[in-house]
């Protein structure tokens, strides 16, 4: 069997993540993890026998501070729209979660760049020689 990691990138200030496969919970586990949690809270009353408004007497309150996902994994699978197809090509796009670091995470929609003109001139652009990307030293000649 292979071995997957999901570890998202630590330094990207920027994810956008599509909305993974129904059957693919390890997945919408971490987008949920990285979209982060809120707190709500719930205010419960407790009336004892014949309470006195006027002295606050048979009343008591209790609030409840509780931890949730901002999106539970549930909602990442089932609650994003997905894009519409018409057999294998998509012809409108579906929602996707952008993360940008130090803001609230956004539910926007999947861009269609391969369409617009303008955008697939720039994504034309050649990539970088790897073979000078990174040099090496060779630590018995120094």
């Amino acid at each position: 069997t292979g071995v997957q990691t999901y570890a998202l990138p630590i330094y990207c200030q920027t994810i956008i993540s599509f909305p993974p496969s129904p059957s693919d919970l390890q997945t919408a586990k971490v987008i949920s993890e990285a979209m982060g949690s809120f707190t709500v809270q719930s205010l419960s009353y407790n009336v004892s026998g014949m309470p006195d408004v006027a002295a606050a007497k048979g009343i008591s309150t209790h609030v409840q501070n509780t931890k949730r996902e901002l999106r539970s994994p549930d909602e990442i699978l089932f609650g994003l729209k997905q894009p519409t197809k018409r057999g294998k090509k998509v012809i409108a796009p579906g929602e996707a979660i952008i993360l940008v670091h130090g803001i609230r995470p956004i539910i926007g929609w999947q861009t269609f760049c391969f369409l617009d003109p303008k955008m697939k001139q720039w994504m034309k652009v050649k990539s970088i020689d790897q073979s000078n990307t990174f040099t090496t030293r060779n630590a018995a000649a120094s």
